[in-house]
C-alpha cells in the first residue's frame, strides 16, 4: 500500500511538472483559461492515478517489486523500490501521455463550454470555408447585401413582398418588361413598338386626334430618333426612308448626289426625259437641244461615229469671242469676220500691198488686185512682203 502510495506521488509530481511546462508553452484565450482552471485541479489528481495504474498495467511492477522484496527485506527496500519506479518514469514518455489526455480534456471542455453572450470577437474566428444555409436566416436587417444576382445599396426600403403583390418604390428601370396585363396612370417612353392590337376609349382617341393634329401643325423634332411604320424607316434627323416613294419637296440645299430614274423638270427650263436633255423645249431633237425664243441648238448623233452640232430648224450659228461675232454659219454659207489661222499660218485680206510688221510666212490676199497684178503677198519677216506668182486674172 506505501509503495502504491510513493509510486502515485511521483507520478503526480512529473505529471504537475510537465503540465505545468505544456501549459506555459501555449497561449490559451483568457476565456478558456477561466474555464481551465477548474478542469486542471481536478485533472491532475485523476491523472496521477490513471497514469500509474496505466504504467502498472504496461509494466508488471508488483513482479518486479515482489522479486526484489524476496532477494532483498532489509532497509533498502524504499531505495531499489524508488529506483526502479524512476526507470520506469524514466522509460515512459510522460509528457505524451499527459499531452494527448490535456487535450482530451481541453476538447471535452471547450466542447461543452458555455461562452457567455457576445464574448467571442469576430476577429477571432476563422470564418474562412465557412457555409450558412438560407434555412437558418430568420427576421432582422441584412446590410449592404450583395449576391450574384442581387445588389442592394438603398438606405431605405425600395421593394416590398406579399401574396400576390410586389411593391416598388419611387423610379422602377429595366431593360425589357414581359407582362400579360399593366395598368398604369403615366407612360413616358423614347420608342414605342406595338406588335399586337391597340384597343383605344374615346378619351384617349381624341388625345391622340389632337395630338396628331398639333405635330402635323408645328415643327416636329425627332432628334436622334426614328419614324417607322413599324418595319421600315419613314424618316430620321437626316434622311428620308428608302420606302418612301413620293414626297411634295419645294427647297432642296447643297445635292451631293441625284440619281433620277425617270423624267426629271428642272426650274421649268430643262427637261431630262428618254435620254435627252431639253432646255426651254419639252422635245428636244437631240440628245441636248437649246431653244430660246425662235433660235435653236441642237446636238446630236448624224450617223455611226458622226456628231451633229447646229440647228435642226433653219436657225443661224453665230460663233464669237467677247459677245462679237467671229463665225457665221448661215443656211446657205459660212461667214468668217475677221483673219483665219489655218495650219499655224495666219490668212487674212486687206485692200492694199502691206507694208505693216507681220508674221513670217503669213499670207495676205489683196481684194483690189488689178488684171496682172498679184492677189496674195507673203510676209518674209519683219514688214518685208513678197508677191506670190498668183495674179488676178
Amino acid at each position: 500500500m506505501s509503495t502504491q502510495l510513493d509510486i502515485a506521488s511521483l507520478v503526480d509530481q512529473q505529471i504537475r511538472q510537465t503540465l505545468t511546462e505544456y501549459l506555459e508553452g501555449i497561449n490559451l484565450k483568457s476565456l478558456i483559461d477561466q474555464a481551465m482552471a477548474f478542469a486542471v485541479n481536478d485533472m491532475v489528481s485523476k491523472m496521477s492515478v490513471r497514469t500509474a495504474e496505466t504504467m502498472i498495467k504496461q509494466r508488471d511492477l508488483s513482479d518486479e517489486v515482489l522479486g526484489i522484496a524476496k532477494e532483498k527485506i532489509d532497509s533498502q527496500v524504499d531505495a531499489q523500490v524508488k529506483s526502479s519506479i524512476r526507470s520506469v518514469i524514466a522509460a515512459t514518455d510522460i509528457k505524451k501521455l499527459v499531452v494527448d489526455a490535456v487535450n482530451r480534456e481541453l476538447k471535452i471542455h471547450i466542447n461543452q463550454y458555455n461562452f457567455p453572450e457576445a464574448s467571442i470577437p469576430a476577429r477571432s474566428i476563422d470564418w474562412k470555408g465557412l457555409k450558412l444555409s438560407g434555412d437558418m436566416i430568420d427576421g432582422g436587417i441584412i446590410q449592404n447585401f450583395n449576391s450574384v444576382g442581387i445588389q442592394d445599396n438603398a438606405a431605405e426600403c425600395q421593394l416590398t413582398i406579399v401574396d400576390g403583390m410586389i411593391v416598388a418604390e419611387g423610379q422602377f428601370i429595366s431593360d425589357n418588361i414581359v407582362s400579360k396585363k399593366a395598368e398604369i396612370d403615366a407612360i413616358s417612353v423614347n420608342t414605342l413598338d406595338i406588335s399586337g392590337n391597340i384597343s383605344l376609349g374615346q378619351q384617349a382617341r381624341d388625345t391622340i386626334s389632337s395630338l396628331v393634329s398639333e405635330i402635323f401643325n408645328s415643327d416636329l423634332d425627332i432628334g436622334e430618333h426614328a419614324i417607322t411604320n413599324g418595319v421600315d424607316r419613314l424618316l430620321t434627323h437626316q434622311s428620308l426612308g428608302p420606302s418612301i416613294v413620293y414626297s411634295n419637296i419645294r427647297k432642296l440645299g447643297l445635292l451631293q448626289d441625284l440619281n433620277v430614274s425617270g423624267s426629271a423638270t428642272i426650274g421649268s427650263t430643262m427637261i431630262v426625259n428618254d435620254r435627252k436633255v431639253g432646255i426651254n423645249t419639252e422635245n428636244p431633237n437631240g440628245a441636248l437641244t437649246v431653244w430660246d425664243d425662235d433660235a435653236e441648238l441642237s446636238v446630236l448623233k448624224l450617223a455611226k461615229k458622226q456628231m451633229f452640232i447646229g440647228s435642226t430648224r433653219g436657225s443661224d450659228i453665230i460663233i464669237g469671242t467677247n459677245a462679237d461675232e467671229r463665225m457665221r454659219i448661215g443656211v446657205k454659207e459660212v461667214s468668217i469676220s475677221g483673219p483665219l489661222r489655218i495650219m499655224g499660218i495666219r490668212f487674212s485680206v486687206a485692200d492694199a500691198v502691206p507694208d505693216r510688221q507681220g508674221e513670217p510666212k503669213e499670207i495676205v490676199m489683196l481684194i483690189n488686185a488689178g488684171p496682172g497684178q498679184p492677189m496674195f503677198y507673203m510676209c518674209q519677216g519683219s514688214n518685208t512682203w513678197a508677191a506670190l506668182e498668183i495674179k488676178a486674172p
